[in-house]
């Protein structure tokens, strides 16, 4: 008993050294854990290059307004390289809320009437110190439209406005019926599939305007 003891006492003394020493040099001072690293490494990175980043797929109505954006707009034929550490789609949307920034953006609101006696929310952005444009009549006028359940208060739009604020534009939200707060006039809420409101949105917003440049940016549904 006293030598089976003495041998229980050994194999756990030489049980604890080597446990110590495995946590001091930890998995990666060891050549396995070092090789399987760069391993993984070489292979993410091989199948980011290989299945990830690639260059956009224009589908458009004819060839010529495909070359016309490739002329003018040479991002397109450029390779996008998402976010390295997180390149699907929905691990961005979740991770969304909790790491992007908000910039400060001061709305200017309007409500228009609808054919149907219902109303729809627009958020402007005047973007009164342009240097770029200082004429408002002409100064060049983004119509922005939100995904599916996005407003003006979008982290992403509140940066598409910084940015165009930057180049001197002006911007304006399309909110969809009954997503920003506002109340419903009709029983009738927005549908995605149904372009009536977006139809009005852009003959209002061009009446007002008519001289300046107009264009329209989305994000996802938008």
């Amino acid at each position: 008993m006293q030598r089976l003891a003495m041998d229980l006492r050994m194999l756990s003394r030489e049980l604890f050294l080597y446990l110590e020493h495995q946590v001091r040099v930890g998995f990666f001072g060891s050549g396995v854990g070092l090789s399987l690293i760069l391993g993984f490494s070489v292979a993410y990175a091989c199948y980011y290059l290989s299945s990830i980043a690639k260059k956009p797929q224009l589908v458009t109505g004819g060839e010529s307004f495909s070359r016309f954006l490739q002329n003018h707009c040479p991002v397109v034929t450029e390779t996008y390289y998402p976010t390295v550490w997180c390149w699907e789609s929905r691990g961005q949307t979740l991770l969304r809320p909790f790491i992007t920034s908000k910039p400060s953006v001061q709305y200017r609101n309007e409500l228009i009437k609808t054919a149907d006696g219902g109303q729809i929310s627009l958020d402007w952005f005047d973007n009164s110190n342009s240097k770029c444009y200082m004429d408002t009549t002409t100064r060049p006028t983004i119509l922005l439209l939100p995904g599916l359940t996005g407003t003006s208060k979008e982290s992403y739009i509140l940066h598409m406005i910084h940015l165009s604020e930057e180049l001197g534009y002006r911007c304006v939200v399309f909110n969809n019926r009954g997503v920003a707060g506002e109340n419903l006039l009709t029983p009738r809420t927005y549908c995605c599939a149904n372009t009536e409101d977006l139809e009005t949105v852009i003959h209002h917003v061009h009446s007002l305007y008519p001289s300046a440049p107009f264009l329209a940016a989305g994000v996802s549904m938008g």
